[in-house]
């Protein structure tokens, strides 16, 4: 579990469902979970709050994670990132490793892999990003 740290989480997720999901999961796991539903969303949440990891889509209207990791990458370039997408392939593990501490997941995300991910960005300092992505 995450309750021995209470990360501050900002997740930027478009899917209502998936969001919900993974904000029940991780509010159960002791951690505080914003929700924005859009890259601009939760740029604004940003402004306004610190979080100690961003956990992101990588396609999203308005803006996407890309866009959302270098805008929040610019300001706060320590913030660790897990990237959740449906395609792995839509980035590629040299930009990932770009952006410093990282962890890529594949959805369906499982709660476990999740927790995991979160955990070993913010303790490890380890990417967590698969040698076979491409």
């Amino acid at each position: 579990m995450l309750s021995d740290l209470k990360p501050r989480v900002l997740l930027a997720e478009d899917d209502h469902l998936a969001a919900m999901a993974m904000e029940t999961f991780l509010s159960w796991s002791g951690c505080q979970v914003t929700v924005a539903h859009d890259g601009l969303e939760a740029l604004a949440a940003a402004a306004e709050a610190a979080f100690d990891v961003l956990l992101t889509d990588l396609m999203m209207p308005r803006l996407d994670g890309r866009g959302l990791i270098q805008s929040l990458k610019s300001e706060h370039p320590d913030l660790p990132v897990v990237v959740v997408t449906g395609d792995p392939t839509l980035i590629q593990p040299e930009e990932l490793r770009a952006y410093g501490r990282m962890a890529l997941l594949t959805k369906p995300v499982q709660p476990p892999q999740l927790a995991e991910a979160i955990r070993s960005v913010l303790l490890d300092g380890r990417d967590s990003i698969p040698a076979n992505a491409s």
